[in-house]
């Protein structure tokens, strides 16, 4: 998940697909909304991380001597993505109950969302609280209901690539006593 970018942009736009609704970030400047149209206010939980991360270290033939050796860290990340739905219409068929049950629905879809989100490294894991809230906004009452989702995601980094020795040249082999047995060339 090192491009938050990536990943806030592709979460903005999928939620903003399965809505039709304006989606904006916590904390971030937004317009003005008129009329009984609503909008979608999304938030990121502290990332946490997913057992161990692991070092894989792959051999690239294509590149210069010294940094054959492409050296990466991978790990299973998963973070909450706070959803929370807000409009002035109270009507069952548009009000924020109705936008929460879309996102909830479409959640698990290979298409609506799994391809979506996939090019940014993160999926769907499960909601973690779906929760109504009733509040005044404006002098006016609103509908607004809470969705908290966990989500996964993938987390690389990569190191400076290294050499590695080809050839091994006049090694000897012992015996623990220190009598030298064989001395051997070794292609590695």
């Amino acid at each position: 998940m090192a491009d938050w970018s990536l990943v806030e942009t592709t979460i903005q736009t999928w939620v903003e697909t399965l809505t039709g609704l304006d989606v904006v970030w916590k904390g971030r400047p937004r317009q003005p909304v008129f009329g009984d149209q609503g909008y979608i206010e999304l938030s990121v939980g502290p990332e946490r991380t997913v057992g161990q991360d692991d070092l894989i270290i792959a051999y690239n033939a294509a590149a210069p001597a010294g940094e054959e050796m492409e050296v990466t860290q991978e790990g299973a990340r998963t973070f909450t993505l706070g959803i929370q739905i807000r409009t002035f219409d109270q009507s069952v068929d548009s009000n924020a109950r109705h936008y929460a049950s879309l996102i909830r629905k479409y959640c698990c879809m290979p298409r609506k969302t799994g391809e979506v989100l996939d090019p940014a490294g993160v999926a769907f894991a499960r909601i973690l609280s779906d929760t109504p809230v009733g509040t005044i906004h404006e002098g006016r009452e609103m509908s607004v209901h809470q969705l908290d989702l966990l989500m996964n995601a993938t987390d690389e980094a990569s190191d400076t690539p290294i050499g590695y020795i080809t050839t091994v040249k006049d090694a000897d082999l012992e015996t623990p006593e220190g009598t030298v047995v064989a001395t051997m060339d070794f292609d590695v």
